[in-house]
């Protein structure tokens, strides 16, 4: 703490006044300066983003969700595709393991109950995997339970599954040929709607019973 001198003043009759200055208190000035509050600029300043740099960052998001929109759309695409084609492919497989094991024909067809066949090219109603003495892709009528190896469900939402050429049944004999395909080769193809070429996924059969799974573009796949 600093100390002012003593002023000495002359009055009235000569007579002396000394006259005393208080102490100052020089620290106690500056902490009090320290101790005031910011203006409101400076408070204003750093308050947050301005109105611009909010803009700014919302074209930003804006942008980049545009970007990526698309490219995620396609990647559910082509996993729910791809997991509808590996679930036909596994019950292809299984028909013809079964007719090789039991010494008979067992046949795929489309079926929307998992007792009968359609008799349609409509592959996406659902599958029936069954024991098909007499190779004509139909369910013995009374329907034998133990004849009916599988069922699969329809699928859910737009997609789509033909064959071309158009088979309304797959068979496969005690050898675990294809007896029935047209040409000797069939090619069945699951699409979206619309239709998006990247999520595209087909399954190519032929008689010696191999089953391919081929993007869009690749063999017969389109």
């Amino acid at each position: 703490m600093a100390r002012l001198p003593h002023a000495r003043l002359t009055g009235r009759g000569g007579r002396a006044l000394a006259v005393r200055i208080e102490d100052a208190d020089v620290d106690g000035v500056r902490a009090s300066r320290a101790n005031r509050k910011p203006s409101l600029r400076t408070v204003s300043g750093s308050a947050g983003l301005t109105l611009i740099e909010m803009a700014v960052t919302v074209a930003i998001v804006a942008i980049v969700a545009a970007i990526s929109t698309p490219s995620f759309l396609s990647f559910i695409q082509s996993n729910r595709v791809q997991s509808e084609v590996n679930s036909m492919v596994n019950s292809l497989q299984l028909a013809r393991s079964e007719a090789i094991k039991r010494g008979q024909s067992v046949s795929i067809c489309p079926s929307s109950n998992g007792s009968s066949c359609l008799g349609a090219n409509t592959w996406n109603v659902g599958w029936l995997v069954f024991v098909d003495r007499n190779a004509d892709g139909v369910v013995d009528t009374p329907a034998n339970a133990a004849d009916l190896l599988q069922y699969r469900a329809p699928w859910a939402g737009t997609d789509t599954f033909v064959a071309t050429p158009t088979a309304t049944f797959v068979t496969y004999n005690r050898d675990g040929f294809g007896v029935n395909l047209p040409g000797g080769a069939v090619t069945l193809a699951a699409q979206t709607r619309p239709v998006s070429a990247q999520a595209t996924r087909c399954i190519a059969l032929n008689m010696v019973g191999r089953q391919t799974v081929q993007q869009s573009g690749v063999g017969a796949c389109n």
